[in-house]
């Protein structure tokens, strides 16, 4: 048996239950899981090359971090690190 009481509520006025006029109109795109156990997910390697940083993944992804790594660190990292003059003699 099944008992349809929407109609008894103003926000559904139409008896439908429908997530389609949703907004913003966003759609699952998959699954988060913390702790998976998938080796395909696995990053295989990080290289950092003249001034790029390229993360490889077990499953065959590469990402392409940054091309002008240099450039991000002195702009976002540098400013953070206090500066210290050291006596070497």
């Amino acid at each position: 048996m099944i008992l349809r009481t929407a109609s008894s509520f103003k926000d559904h006025p139409n008896g439908v239950d429908d997530d389609g006029d949703a907004w913003p109109p966003f759609r699952q795109a998959g699954v988060f899981d913390p702790f998976m156990d998938d080796s395909r997910v696995a990053i295989q390697f990080i290289y950092l090359v003249d001034n790029t940083l390229v993360v490889g993944g077990a499953a065959g992804q590469v990402r392409y971090i940054f091309h002008h790594l240099s450039l991000f660190l002195y702009h976002k990292i540098c400013p953070l690190i206090p500066s210290k003059t050291l006596n070497t003699k």
